[in-house]
């Protein structure tokens, strides 16, 4: 399906992509031979050996070896992260950062998630010496619950620290947004705009937030290069999800994903400990062996995940359409999504089913052509 985007465009989308899934691929084989040689080669215990003379405190140790074994990590990953996060976005046009705000957003987000590591890290460990064989039902209990608070504090406490958020000036497009909002009885507390354009050249729009921090977030460079009704077909997309109770959906089968994958780590942790030289899934030595099997569980599960991904975006999609009927604005907002954040419209099939959470945008636009044709139709009739 045509989407009238330029040849050049199209060739540099496609270029942009497979650069992208190289990189993909470039850090799983890197991600799974570090921890490989990290785990199989007696590194690991080297490092717990190396710590335990410091203290006795199982929490102290704890948390220096997974500080000591997260920053070292990074350090083998910076090359990636640089190359994919600023020398990349810079080649294709699509960054609007400095080296200098390239780093600090670098540094912020390597605190941020150090700080969720160690947390989890350490209650974790603390299921793994109280719950015996239990240990993965607390750690799958507090994983959901650690998410959902994350989830609600998002918009008000994590997204600030990158982006400068404030409530959206444009009157006119606020009470179009909240009138949208309200049809289909969605409590929101307002629609907000972040300075996305300070940093990048791309454009984005968010539901965020549970509960009472629940938020319209649009980005300055969609407010700006798009019409209201370009937004509107945009926001009753996210509406969309709002609507059929895709959350809730997603929530409850990453529930029972967490569950399963902790519950299959704990069957192959009993053979990788004597495989690995550990004498329990206690030693603090055996922590990567977490990171190395839910890896590959989340890898494995994908292709699924992605799947089910595509199917609830296809019913966004759907909504939208039939909440704004403006199949046209839909088209537009489309094909300017494209070539604003330069994606490749028509992906190879199978690319689509294993990376993909959304459907091809080739594919978002047959969907509402279709619409159209048929809206046409009925009214002809």
């Amino acid at each position: 399906m045509a989407t009238n985007t330029s040849p050049e465009k199209l060739q540099k989308a496609k270029q942009y992509e497979k650069i992208h899934n190289i990189l993909f691929v470039a850090e799983l084989i890197i991600s799974f031979a570090v921890l490989l040689i990290f785990i199989f080669s007696g590194l690991s215990q080297w490092l717990v050996d190396f710590i335990a003379p410091l203290s006795v405190n199982i929490w102290f140790k704890v948390f220096l070896y997974v500080l000591i074994c997260y920053v070292s990590f990074s350090l083998i990953f910076f090359p990636l992260s640089f190359y994919s996060g600023y020398l990349l976005e810079h080649k294709f046009d699509l960054s609007n950062e400095t080296k200098k705000m390239w780093f600090l957003d670098y540094a912020k987000s390597l605190g941020i998630n150090i700080l969720f590591l160690l947390i989890f890290a350490e209650v974790l460990h603390l299921f793994l010496r109280i719950s015996g064989n239990m240990w993965w039902i607390w750690a799958g209990m507090f994983w959901l619950l650690f998410g959902l608070v994350i989830s609600n504090l998002y918009p008000i406490l994590i997204l600030p620290i990158f982006y400068k958020v404030k409530p959206l000036e444009n009157e006119d497009l606020v009470e179009r947004l909240m009138k949208l909002s309200e049809s289909v009885k969605a409590k929101i507390l307002g629609v907000f705009e972040m300075d996305m354009s300070r940093k990048s050249k791309k454009a984005n729009a968010m539901f965020a937030g549970l509960g009472n921090t629940k938020r319209i977030i649009l980005s300055d460079t969609l407010v700006s290069d798009y019409t209201p009704e370009e937004v509107e077909v945009i926001l009753a997309h996210e509406l969309g999800h709002f609507y059929y109770k895709h959350i809730i959906k997603l929530i409850a089968i990453s529930t029972v994903s967490t569950f399963v994958g902790l519950y299959i780590t704990n069957i192959a942790l009993y053979s990788l400990c004597n495989l690995a030289g550990y004498s329990a899934i206690t030693d603090v030595a055996a922590l990567p062996l977490f990171a190395l099997v839910l890896s590959i569980f989340g890898l494995a599960l994908m292709p699924i995940s992605n799947t089910y991904s595509r199917k609830l975006e296809r019913e966004a999609d759907a909504f939208a359409l039939e909440k704004t009927n403006n199949p046209n604005a839909f088209i537009e907002s489309m094909k300017k999504l494209a070539s604003q954040n330069l994606s490749n419209p028509e992906p190879n099939p199978i690319l689509e089913f294993i990376l993909y959470s959304h459907p091809a945008i080739s594919k978002r636009i047959k969907m509402a052509e279709q619409y159209k044709n048929q809206t046409r139709d009925c009214r002809l009739e």
